[in-house]
C-alpha cells in the first residue's frame, strides 16, 4: 500500500503548491513579473496568523485577518515599489524581486527567530483509515480549502465585471488603457489576490506538520516555479494541475530512493524546469508567444 499513500500525501503537498503558484500566477499575469518573493510574503502572513492567535484569536478568525492584511500588504508593494519599475529596464524589477526576497527572509528571521513555531490547526487532530490508507481531517482540510480557493477565483473572474476587466489587462494592457479601464487598480488587485492566497497556502502548510519557520516556504517555492512552468506561467489551471504534479513526484521520489533526503525532492523539481523549458516553453497550458519579425 505504499503506492497509494504516496500517491494521496502527494496530492495534499500538490494543493499547496498549487495555492502558492496560483499566487505566483496572478502577479505574472498582471505584471509580467515572477515574485521570487512570494514564499517569504506567504511566511510573514503565517506568523502573522500564529501572533493573532498567541492574542487569543481563533485560528480561522486569525487566518481571515491575516489574509485581509496580507491583500492590502500586496497591494501596497505594487504601488510603492514595482509600479515605478514597470516602465524601465526589464533587469531592474527582477533585482527588487530578489532584494524583496532578501529583505522579508530577513525580517522574519529578525522578527520571529529560527525556532520552529507550532501554528494551531484548522482541522481536527484526527485520522481514519480507509481501505488501508491513512487520510487525515488536515488531508481533507487543505483538498476543501483549496476547492474552496480556486472555486472563488473561477467565480471573481468569470463573473464579475472587476474579474473580466483583470484578464482583459492580462491579455491586453495597453489596449485595455483605451477603452477606459483602470489598469494600475487592477494591478494593485492583482497582486493584493496573490498576497491572499500565499497566506492561505503557508497556513495550510503547516496543518501537514509542517512548523512555522523563517525558511519554511523557500522550497515550496521552488516546487511552486516548478509547477507554474509544467502548467504554463499565465494559465491558472495551469498552475493547479502543475501543482499536484509537483507533489506526487516529490513524494514518490522522496518514498521510493532508498537513502535520500528531504534535498531530492528539490532536485526532482529543478529537473522538471529544465526539461520543460528545454521542451516546451510555454507549458502544459500556456499561449504560446509569436513574435512578427
Amino acid at each position: 500500500m505504499l503506492f497509494p499513500q504516496l500517491l494521496l500525501d502527494g496530492l495534499g503537498k500538490g494543493a499547496v503548491y498549487a495555492a502558492l503558484a496560483l499566487a505566483l500566477v496572478l502577479v505574472y499575469r498582471s505584471t509580467g513579473l515572477v515574485n521570487f518573493a512570494q514564499g517569504e510574503f506567504a511566511t510573514l502572513s503565517a506568523y502573522l496568523t500564529w501572533s493573532l492567535t498567541t492574542s487569543g484569536l481563533n485560528i480561522w478568525m486569525a487566518l481571515l485577518a491575516a489574509t485581509a492584511l496580507s491583500a492590502v500588504a500586496g497591494a501596497a508593494i505594487e504601488w510603492l515599489v514595482i509600479r515605478p519599475l514597470l516602465n524601465k529596464s526589464h533587469l531592474l524589477p527582477v533585482i527588487m524581486m530578489i532584494a524583496l526576497y532578501i529583505v522579508t527572509n530577513a525580517a522574519a528571521q529578525v522578527m520571529f527567530g529560527p525556532n520552529p513555531r507550532s501554528v494551531p490547526s484548522l482541522f481536527p487532530d484526527v485520522s481514519w483509515s480507509v481501505a488501508g490508507l491513512r487520510v487525515s481531517a488536515a488531508l481533507i482540510g487543505v483538498f476543501v480549502v483549496e476547492a474552496a480557493i480556486v472555486a472563488a477565483l473561477w467565480l471573481f473572474f468569470e463573473r464579475t465585471s472587476a474579474g473580466l476587466a483583470f484578464r482583459a489587462v492580462a491579455t491586453a494592457p495597453e489596449q485595455s488603457r483605451f477603452v477606459g479601464i483602470r489598469v494600475n487598480r487592477l494591478l494593485m488587485l492583482g497582486w493584493g489576490l496573490a498576497a491572499a492566497v500565499g497566506a492561505v497556502a503557508a497556513v495550510l502548510l503547516t496543518n501537514l506538520d509542517f512548523y512555522l519557520q523563517p525558511d519554511m516556504m523557500s522550497g515550496v517555492l521552488v516546487y511552486s516555479l516548478a509547477a507554474i512552468t509544467l502548467g504554463g506561467f499565465d494559465s491558472p489551471s495551469g498552475a493547479i494541475t502543475g501543482g499536484l504534479i509537483i507533489g506526487v513526484l516529490e513524494t514518490l521520489a522522496s518514498g521510493y530512493l532508498p537513502g535520500s533526503s528531504a534535498d531530492v525532492g528539490l532536485i526532482v523539481a529543478l529537473a522538471v524546469i529544465v526539461c520543460v523549458l528545454s521542451i516546451r516553453p510555454q507549458g502544459l497550458s500556456g499561449r504560446r508567444v509569436v513574435a512578427r519579425v
